[in-house]
């Protein structure tokens, strides 16, 4: 149990957190098709069907953690921005604030990256599998600039059965920003979508690839706000869930655990 300061301290901490990160972001352009079939039912198409792929190092100062995400522009009412179709990220309360807090899609996973004069080599790993690969050239360094970005996360969970949400799923539309832009540059890039039986991004349709950013910059969030879709059929939304938020690996790969034959 917190004490009554401990509380106050981590109430804080979770209403207005701050980190400082890197990060090489790079844009695609995928199909109209692709978006309509794997957005929810409460989200619309953004004007054009693009996305990112991004890979960060991120440090608050409770921990320090790195994390890959692949995101889809969309649309909800008159807010503007980001579906995150996956994310990956290493420590366990990155992971666990993230998806109870805003219903994030969040996964374990390993993202390893580095320099190497002005070429960027990085890589995700998940269940032993490299799942996506990035290599840049950074070349042009630009005048970083402060901006806001919007997340659109479908926040939901399951019944105790495991065959239905448990109430309403929900809409967060989480708004963050980039301050005090320490560095940035652009250049071009090469992305591998690999994939993987939990991991499916092998199937996302690339039309073409945009340049590559690197961002170094202090983020914080500014503000959040909750939207509960009522809804006549809960049952719609299930698969986002599940999709999204949960693996099921065949075991082949597992092997026999056993120390004692019984």
């Amino acid at each position: 149990m917190s004490s009554p300061e401990e509380l106050d301290t981590i109430q804080q901490l979770l209403d207005r957190p701050v980190y400082t990160g890197e990060s090489v972001s790079v844009g695609f352009r995928t199909k109209e098709s692709f978006v309509r079939e794997v957005l929810p039912p409460c989200f619309e198409l953004a004007d054009e069907p693009l996305g990112s792929v991004s890979m960060s190092h991120q440090a608050s100062d409770r921990e320090i953690f790195t994390c890959t995400t692949v995101r889809l522009a969309a649309r909800f009412g008159d807010i503007t921005g980001a579906y995150n179709l996956m994310m990956t990220f290493s420590g366990d309360m990155p992971i666990t604030i993230g998806r109870e807090k805003w219903g994030e899609p969040k996964k374990r996973g390993e993202t390893e990256f580095g320099f190497v004069g002005e070429t960027f080599r990085g890589s995700c790993t998940r269940y032993g599998r490299e799942i996506v690969r990035i290599e840049a050239d950074f070349t042009e360094q630009v005048a970083g600039v402060p901006q806001e970005a919007t997340s659109l996360e479908l926040k939901a969970s399951m019944a105790t059965n495991g065959l239905a949400l448990q109430e309403d799923p929900r809409v967060v539309a989480v708004w963050g920003a980039h301050r005090n832009v320490h560095s940035q540059w652009t250049g071009t890039a090469s992305v591998d979508l690999l994939g993987g039986e939990n991991d499916p991004l092998e199937t996302i349709p690339i039309v073409s690839w945009g340049d590559a950013t690197y961002t170094y910059s202090d983020l914080a969030l500014t503000r959040c706000e909750e939207f509960t879709l009522d809804t006549p059929d809960r049952s719609v939304y299930l698969p986002y869930l599940i999709g999204r938020s949960y693996d099921f690996p065949s075991g082949d790969h597992l092997g026999d655990f056993r120390q004692i034959a019984v």
